[in-house]
Order: C-alpha cells, then structure tokens, then sequence
C-alpha cells in the first residue's frame, strides 16, 4: 500500500498519551486529522493543547515505504486506552520510538512545525537551557498500524527526533487511535 492511497490517512485521531516535550502540542483527549492539501496533508486540530498553532503553516509529505507491522511490537490488539493501560502504552510508545529511529524505509507522513522548545520548567531545569523559550522548527514523523487496537481501530505515531540546537527540546512519541 502505499501512502498517497485517498483514504489512508482520513478518520479522526484521538490523542491519547504523550511524552512531556509533546504534550503542549498534542494534549490527551485532543483530536487531529488529516486533509489532503495538494502534494502533502495539513494537520487539522480539534482540541485544548495551548501550542497547537503550530501546525498553522505545516504540510506534511507522504513517503513511501514498506507498510510497518504491530505484531513486531505487541501481541493481538491494543485495549483501547484507560488508566488501567497507561503503563501498557507507554512501554509500547518507547518500542516505538526505537522503531521509528532504527527503519527509515517505512511508510509515514513527515514534515516540520513550530514548537516552542522547554515549554515547561521541568525541562529547562533539566536542562539548564542557555536560552529563552522560542518557536524552533521541529521535524516529525508520523506512522500508521492498521488494527492495532480492539474494534480495528488504527494506531497513530507521532514520533519527534532529537534536536540538536536545544538540549530540552528531547525526542518523544505521542500515541492515538481512530
């Protein structure tokens, strides 16, 4: 299958875990969707999280690429998410992050936002970042499991590589379904 197929990306994603240098961006409860804008797909929000305006210029571009499978990770679908399974997902969103670094031939959209880097206190005390927060161009990637989680419902990956010009500004994941 390839990415550009009309349909893969369609449906409501609803956000539902995030790692701390995501999680302005991509609340919890949030939903996201795509829609076809040209070559490429603009990220529609619906929801709460206080930076999602960084998604207002954003295209993200499909790339081509083997389709990923979920059984590499986790055997049989997801439950569907509840506090009773947010260590279930965290663990999964870590594999998945190694996934995303280590197979760059996979099916994705990808392209880059604006986010503002050390958000949150925690993160420049972590840090001791040497600047003030600003708005940093920041790649994503974004994957696809079909019938990852019960009721056949897809799984969404949005992976953030490291950036290299803020020490805060770390790698992380945010984990959905439709």
């Amino acid at each position: 299958m390839s990415t550009n197929d009309e349909g893969i990306w369609n449906g409501n994603w609803q956000i539902v875990r995030a790692d701390l240098d995501l999680s302005h961006v991509f609340a919890p409860q949030d939903t996201i969707s795509f829609a076809r804008n040209g070559s490429g797909y603009k990220v529609a929000y619906n929801g709460s999280a206080p930076d999602a305006k960084c998604f207002n210029n954003a295209v993200l571009s499909a790339v081509a690429g083997d389709l990923p499978s979920f059984g590499k990770f986790h055997n049989g679908p997801l439950p569907l998410f509840s506090e009773d399974h947010k260590d279930r997902y965290r663990d999964l969103a870590d594999k998945l992050e190694e996934f995303a670094q280590e197979n760059p031939s996979v099916q994705r959209l990808e392209g880059t936002i604006q986010i503002p880097c050390h958000r949150y206190s925690q993160q420049v005390q972590e840090s001791a970042a040497d600047h003030d927060v600003r708005m940093m161009s920041t790649k994503i990637r974004v994957y696809q499991f079909p019938d990852a989680v019960e009721n056949g419902k897809r799984l969404l990956m949005i992976y953030k590589p490291l950036d290299a010009s803020c020490a805060s500004n770390g790698n992380g994941t945010v984990l959905g379904y439709d």
